[in-house]
């Protein structure tokens, strides 16, 4: 409907190929004002287009609303005095952060846990397809998520689900289990599942259908796979790590597609054949 509504108003099909806005509606973002991205628009003519945008948005996009959802039973489930008014104290609400979580996902599909830290201005497309967060996971701000599991391993009252940074990309059919960390800007491609003691750095892309996992035995707890910031790693590879010792991979590394690395035993990687 945006490119629709464009080509009618008489914007050119090429024109709209070149539009690359995505720097000036971070900026925005991190100003937390319109300004930066209205400015970008004036600039290509297309002002009119920015109360569409408002309205497509708050009417429609069923991403925008769960979100609403969220971030009243949030608040619900938050404890302690309030910012820049000391002599209010918030308690816990029982029973209706949670009935809120649950009308959420029956009307979208989006079932985020009420606990579940969310920042400013994320964008989560196709919810109705399925979207599942958990109780201590942490989404930064910016970022586009996809139908996807942020869910956890393990049941103790510990950080056991995803933490995202800002303006992270999530693929389609996308898994992050347990206390896995996900750097600012980075993308983690379709269908792929990252599992365990798991630390992505900045600037990362993780191709589809991608495994990275630690795998624990009965008596070895495996060390944390790092990897360091501007990682490319592509399409069908697998890195686990079974030692407990660390697995890094360093920065800028490019791991081919349908790669096998393990840890050898020192730390680094070891492609397998």
């Amino acid at each position: 409907m945006w490119d629709a509504y464009l080509l009618h108003s008489g914007v050119s099909r090429e024109k709209l190929v070149e539009l690359d806005i995505r720097d000036k509606v971070d900026e925005a973002i991190l100003r937390r004002e319109f300004q930066p991205y209205r400015h970008v628009l004036d600039a290509l003519d297309l002002a009119f287009a920015f109360d569409y945008q408002m309205q497509l948005v708050v009417s429609t996009y069923p991403g925008w609303r769960v979100l609403f959802y969220h971030d009243v039973g949030y608040l619900l489930t938050r404890s302690g005095p309030v910012k820049d008014n000391p002599n209010l104290y918030r308690t816990p609400v029982p029973l209706l952060p949670r009935a809120i979580s649950e009308l959420g996902g029956r009307y979208y599909q989006a079932d985020l846990h009420p606990e579940t830290q969310i920042g400013d201005a994320n964008f989560l497309e196709h919810p109705h397809r399925g979207f599942t967060t958990g109780q201590t996971g942490v989404i930064g701000s910016g970022c586009v998520i996809y139908p996807c599991t942020l869910g956890g391993l393990s049941v103790r009252v510990k950080q056991r689900h995803p933490i995202l940074g800002d303006f992270v990309q999530i693929g389609t059919d996308a898994s992050l289990l347990g206390p896995v960390r996900v750097g600012d800007r980075s993308t983690v491609g379709t269908n792929t599942e990252i599992y365990g003691f798991v630390e992505i750095g900045t600037g990362c892309h993780i191709g589809s259908s991608v495994v990275i996992g630690t795998i624990r035995s009965e008596s070895i707890r495996p060390g944390v796979i790092r990897l360091g910031k501007n990682v490319s790693v592509g399409d069908g590879t697998i890195i686990e790590n079974t030692s407990a010792i660390d697995l890094i991979i360093p920065d800028q590394s490019e791991i081919p597609a349908r790669s096998h690395v393990a840890n050898d035993g020192f730390g680094h990687p070891r492609y397998v054949a």
